[in-house]
């Protein structure tokens, strides 16, 4: 009987051995049954410019108090609002990634460290899907594509695209569906990109958005995007 394939992945996610498709990468097979920390470790802290890590800590400092042993909690919300406070938004999904929440946890928090509770008011900013393109094209390794033309398509979309009071997806879901179909229909140049063609599952997993919710919102999405973007 023949032994099974020791799965060597590469960048995007395909096995170097057997060309399996795998969905994830040598990274992050690596961390794959690492247990996250109780909260963003000193390490993650250094990572972050001075200034992010100043407002990530400031914040930490006034809401860790509500929540006894929310510290995971405590540091999903205070990260992302330490990103809302230095006028580059990300996208939830990703700080998600890097607290080990799940996605109703973080929801949680935005009740949990509301200001009434803690005495912390987070910036009003009016969140646009434009806002989460460049970090989306950082993750996804986007790094041969002019980010510009993506965002003009956000802003298009911004004018174009009906929004329905009943059902209108948040904005960072929008620009990884944006996102998506022009890697799909474009082939845009990055690590998900193969001889197989484009590993949809990967870019699922690395956005945290499920595949069949891109899909169907990509397929909304179409009749009112360009039909190419600058590359």
């Amino acid at each position: 009987m023949e032994a099974p394939c020791q799965h060597n992945p590469d960048e995007s996610g395909v096995c170097e051995l057997c060309g399996e498709i795998l969905g994830y990468t040598h990274k992050q097979r690596s961390n794959k049954k690492a247990r996250p920390s109780e909260k963003i470790t000193m390490a993650d802290i250094a990572e972050l410019s001075p200034e992010l890590a100043g407002r990530y800590n400031s914040i930490f400092s006034k809401i860790s108090h509500v929540e006894r042993n929310g510290h995971r909690l405590a540091s999903f919300y205070a990260l992302y609002q330490a990103y809302m406070e230095n006028g580059a938004p990300q996208p939830p999904e990703l700080i998600i990634r890097l607290t080990g929440l799940t996605s109703k946890e973080a929801r949680k928090t935005f009740t949990i460290f509301a200001e009434s509770k803690t005495g912390y008011r987070p910036p009003d900013i009016d969140l646009k899907p434009r806002y989460y393109v460049v970090p989306y094209f950082e993750t996804l390794g986007l790094c041969e594509v002019d980010v510009s033309g993506c965002i003009a398509a956000c802003d298009i979309l911004e004018r174009t695209y009906p929004k329905s009071k009943k059902e209108h997806p948040p904005p960072q879901k929008i620009c990884a569906a944006v996102i998506f179909y022009y890697c799909k229909f474009l082939a845009l140049p990055c690590g998900l990109v193969s001889s197989r063609g484009f590993n949809e599952m990967l870019f699922s997993k690395i956005v945290g958005i499920s595949l069949g919710a891109l899909k169907g919102l990509s397929k909304k999405l179409a009749p009112y995007l360009p039909p190419v973007i600058a590359a």
